[in-house]
C-alpha cells in the first residue's frame, strides 16, 4: 500500500489509526506533516520501507498502549520529534524497532509507560538535538548493533537489558543509577565518544 501525503501545516498526521487490530504500512512516504503515522487503542502495527521528510512531530507515535509494533527499514530525515513515541503511562510490550535511518531528529524513542520485549537494533541515527533514549519509565530489552552519531549526550535512565556492539562517532553514552544494564561490551568507540563497559560477568 503506497499513500503519498502532500506538505500540510502543523496539527496534521499522515495516517491516524484508531481502534484498529492490525495494520501495515509498506513504502509510503509522508512529507511536511506533523506526525507520518499516530495509533489510539490499536493492537499491532508493522511500518516497514516508509519514508517520513520534513515532519514537525514524531515518525510514529501511540497515544495509547500498544502490544505489537514492528518498525523496520524505515527512513526519516528532518523530523522536530522522535522515531517513536509512547504517550500513554499504561505499559506496552513487544517493540521492535530495527534497521530505520534517522537523521536530524529530536530523539530515537521516548517512552512515557513501561515497556517489556524492547529490541531497538541495527539502525543508524545522527544528529539528534535531545536524548536518543528517553525512558520515563523503566523499559526492558536490548538496544545492539546500532550506528549513533554526532548528538546530544545521552544519559540513559531506566533500562533493563543489554546495550553492546553499537558503534559510537562524536557521541558521549553515560547509565543512570535507574538501570540495570546485564551487559555493555564490544561497542566500538570513535573520536569524541564514550560509554561504560560492563561485562556479562561483571553485571
Amino acid at each position: 500500500m503506497t499513500i503519498e501525503c502532500a506538505v500540510g501545516a502543523a496539527g496534521t498526521t499522515g495516517v491516524f489509526l484508531e481502534r484498529a487490530n492490525t495494520a501495515e504500512f509498506k513504502n509510503v512516504r509522508f512529507v511536511g506533516v506533523e506526525h507520518a503515522i499516530r495509533t489510539r487503542d490499536t493492537f499491532s502495527v508493522l511500518i516497514e520501507a516508509c519514508w517520513g521528510l520534513n515532519l514537525a512531530g514524531d515518525f510514529f507515535r501511540a497515544d495509547t498502549q500498544i502490544y505489537h509494533l514492528k518498525l523496520r527499514d524505515n527512513k526519516a530525515f528532518g523530523i522536530g520529534g522522535y522515531l517513536a513515541r509512547f504517550i500513554s503511562t499504561v505499559p506496552s510490550r513487544n517493540i521492535i524497532i530495527e534497521g530505520n535511518d534517522t537523521e536530524v531528529c529530536g530523539g530515537g524513542v521516548k517512552t512515557a509507560g513501561r515497556i517489556s520485549a524492547f529490541r531497538y537494533a541495527g539502525n543508524y541515527l545522527e544528529q539528534a538535538s535531545g536524548q536518543i533514549f528517553d525512558f520515563a519509565d523503566r523499559v526492558r530489552g536490548s538496544i545492539v548493533a546500532n550506528d549513533l552519531q554526532l548528538s546530544v549526550p545521552n544519559n540513559i535512565e531506566n533500562f533493563s537489558g543489554r546495550v553492546d556492539e553499537n558503534t559510537l562517532y562524536e557521541q558521549v553514552i553515560t547509565y543512570a543509577d535507574s538501570c540495570e544494564i546485564r551487559s555493555s561490551e564490544d561497542n566500538e568507540v570513535g573520536p569524541g565518544s564514550s560509554i561504560p563497559h560492563i561485562s556479562s560477568s561483571a553485571a
